[in-house]
């Protein structure tokens, strides 16, 4: 038998506490391995081995059958498989997971009905996906039906199986993984099994959970077919098994429930293993964890007063979802105190239909046993409940991670360091003698800092980053850049409030009222070149690069020509307007200062985000021109709203008539009033009206005509005509079923 690379000789060490006090319950798996029938059956291993030159992989798969109730009430096997390869040498993470046509079913009926904790824009996007014959990636139908022996451990789901054999050991085989054969594994128990829970009054459990037990430590050999290549690797793993209770009807995922479970499999180089979980209500205060130490002879102990904390978090490109990516762990019955840590804190498996996105991965372990050093390898896994039902909480999510970004180097007290890159000294610290970083705070970046702190709608910068990954590139490296959209739409804010005179801003003060319009103006025009320092920080191949960066610069020239139309005003087309109600021209203009101010630079976003995620030309145009539509429909919904009120009164109803401001809905008003009324609304702008009562009945009569309905239809056409022609150009993915949802929500928001 060939060596493990992680496994050592033991030393003579104490190993236990008082093992006779707390020992787990063990387990006959040739009892519990085959399926029993109940509603939720999980069968999973991880497994960390090496190639002979050293390229260390681990690989995660998990089997699963779940019974839903039909229409009729009936119980309807379900079938699923998840699989994820984690290559740590070139830190990429792999995932894929397969439903069979059942489970599908059962799901879509499940999101049509509205049972599943889902965002009603993503539902209907997931819905539009699945008619269409299409499963968001990482989501796959699954090849053909999947089977099960009668006797024994069998599974067979399209073209994977999982197995015991007859000497005990267990058989995997996974079929694709994006274009290959994955792998033929075998695992074989060095150590007997232990129930890592048995369902109880008092103890939490696994989504209903009634026994979960585990292989904590196996010996792992065979190959993975990995690029092209036929990798033979060896190593060590484990396998648990998740047995659920008996049928009840279930309209969605047994894991979307408000269970919250942490749990790790670890193997140290004295040969014990140790197996770690925690789980807990949504909401409820942190418990402590539940520890298994086995040695190497066996010999185990449970301690309950283990735990298991987070050190460093990392949040996702992709779902927005915060995860720990390093912990402490300490069981005191055996004398351990670990570091957990990963070097590839992107290990994420995040679908839209299957189930919540979620953690598992891969992690090194190092610390002490007893005093005396130890390491070793683990696999860890992360299931939350659905962070954010509507998309409102998750552009919530995606601005603070905006404002965590912009805040790394943005900040009111810069220190000496932060200066040479605010102000462009770098390699020429001398020009910073004489600068106040006091002064700089309280003129230049506070004022910014003070309206991006007050919080933003963040769809811009979601925007970015999903057109990365909707043309099938990664975002996970490119955060910086969410800080760039919000840099550059809250200094437009900043200038445009001064041109405009406007007061109120994100449900503030305006910031020239507070700061001055001097500072204002300075502050938000340098929002524009502290973008620069964001966009620098994920390098591209020099062509992308250059792209991106010319795109940026359109974007500035395209946003400053709308302003200088907008300050230039539309007096020379409204007597014409006015006297005899054509407002093709009137229309066309509004439409140019919007397209330029509001949709060009957002569509130009989109572009840069589609390039950077390798996209081909037509997909870079199609995504541009989609979210220009959505821009333009924003500003159209905003022109609404600003006239019918914003939810939580973020801006003065009717603050567009009170400051003379000819909108769309104007527009649309002026082409529907006769001559007489024309001239009276007209006049009535010019004059700036102030009095509440006025701007009330100014706001009737156009309502009236019906122009804000007919704005509302120009915006919802809009966006329907853009996705048409960008649909058949983008696989289906989660990035695209929230790009088509945003689309929704930019039409259907009160705020």
């Amino acid at each position: 038998m060939r060596s493990t690379p992680f496994a050592k000789k033991p030393e003579p060490a104490r190993t236990h506490a008082d093992p006779e006090q707390t020992r787990p319950a063990s387990v006959d798996v040739t009892q519990r391995d085959e399926p029993e029938g109940a509603s939720f059956e999980r069968w999973s291993l991880a497994v960390h081995v090496e190639t002979k030159a050293q390229r260390a992989l681990s690989l995660w798969a998990a089997f699963d059958r779940r019974v839903f109730a039909s229409a009729g009430g009936d119980p309807v096997p379900t079938h699923g498989l998840s699989f994820a390869l984690a290559d740590e040498s070139a830190k990429r993470y792999r995932a894929r997971q397969e439903l069979d046509a059942a489970r599908l079913r059962a799901m879509r009926e499940a999101i049509t009905r509205g049972e599943t904790p889902m965002d009603r824009g993503l539902a209907r996007a997931a819905l539009e996906m699945l008619d269409a014959g299409a499963l968001p990636a990482p989501e796959h139908v699954m090849f053909g039906e999947p089977a099960a022996s009668a006797r024994g451990l069998e599974l067979r789901y399209g073209g994977s199986l999982f197995s015991r054999r007859p000497d005990g050991s267990y058989r995997l085989v996974l079929g694709q993984l994006r274009g290959a054969r994955g792998c033929d594994l075998r695992l074989r128990a060095l150590k007997p099994g232990v129930v890592l829970h048995e369902a109880t009054k008092n103890m939490p459990d696994e989504a209903g959970a009634s026994l979960h037990y585990a292989l904590p430590s196996c010996f792992v050999d065979g190959t993975i077919f990995l690029d092209g290549e036929e990798l033979v690797v060896s190593g060590l793993g484990h396998y648990d098994r998740v047995i659920g209770p008996p049928f009840r009807a279930s309209a969605c995922d047994a894991s979307m429930g408000s269970l919250v479970t942490q749990r790790a499999f670890v193997h140290l180089d004295d040969g014990s293993s140790v197996v770690v979980q925690m789980s807990a209500r949504a909401g409820a205060e942190p418990t402590r964890a539940r520890a298994i130490v086995m040695d190497v002879r066996g010999h185990a102990l449970v301690d309950e007063r283990a735990s298991l904390a987070a050190r460093t978090t990392w949040q996702s490109t992709r779902s927005y979802r915060e995860y720990p990516v390093s912990f402490t762990l300490e069981v005191p019955a055996a004398g351990l105190e670990l570091v957990l840590e990963t070097s590839m804190v992107a290990q994420e498996i995040a679908s839209l239909i299957a189930s919540p996105p979620a953690w598992r991965g891969r992690a090194r372990a190092s610390g002490t046993r007893w005093g005396r050093p130890i390491a070793g390898i683990a696999w860890i896994e992360q299931t939350f409940p659905p962070a954010y039902l509507d998309l409102g909480g998750f552009f919530s999510a995606v601005r603070r991670g905006a404002q965590h970004e912009i805040t790394s180097l943005v900040s009111r007290s810069p220190s000496q360091t932060a200066l040479v890159e605010l102000i462009g000294c770098v390699g020429r610290e001398e020009s910073l003698e004489g600068v106040d970083p006091v002064l700089i705070g309280r003129s230049l970046t506070g004022p910014l800092l003070d309206v991006i702190d007050r919080g933003g709608k963040a769809w811009r910068s979601f925007v970015t980053l999903a057109c990365i990954d909707a043309t099938g590139g990664d975002s996970t490296g490119f955060s910086p850049w969410l800080a760039i959209p919000e840099l550059i739409h809250t200094g437009s804010l900043l200038v445009d409030d001064v041109q405009d005179g406007s007061t109120i801003r994100r449900g503030g003060p305006a910031c020239h009222l507070v700061h001055g319009e001097a500072i204002a103006i300075n502050s938000g025009t340098a929002a524009y070149f502290l973008a620069e320092l964001f966009l620098s920080r994920c390098p591209l191949p020099p062509e992308r690069a250059q792209r991106v960066l010319f795109l940026y610069f359109e974007a500035m020239r395209a946003g400053h020509g709308g302003q200088a139309l907008d300050i230039a005003g539309l007096g020379e087309l409204l007597p014409a307007a006015v006297d005899t109600g054509d407002i093709q021209e009137l229309a066309h203009r509004v439409a140019a200062i919007n397209r330029l101010k509001t949709a060009a630079p957002v569509g130009a976003l989109a572009r840069m985000g589609a390039i950077a995620g390798g996209g081909t030309e037509a997909q870079v145009e199609g995504l541009g021109a989609y979210v220009e539509a959505v821009g333009m429909a924003f500003q159209l919904i905003d022109d609404v709203l600003n006239l019918r009120g914003f939810q939580g009164d973020l801006k003065q109803r009717g603050e567009d008539l009170r400051i003379g401001k000819v909108t769309m809905p104007v527009v649309r008003a002026l082409g529907s009033l006769d001559r007489r009324a024309r001239e009276q609304l007209w006049q009535t702008l010019r004059d700036k009206p102030d009095d509440d009562a006025l701007v009330e009945d100014l706001i009737e009569q156009i309502e009236r005509t019906g122009a804000l309905d007919a704005c509302v239809l120009e915006a919802r056409h809009l966006v329907e005509e853009a996705w048409r022609r960008v649909d058949p150009l983008l696989p289906p993915s989660v990035a695209k079923a929230r790009l088509r949802a945003l689309g929704w929500y930019v039409l259907e928001r009160n705020f």
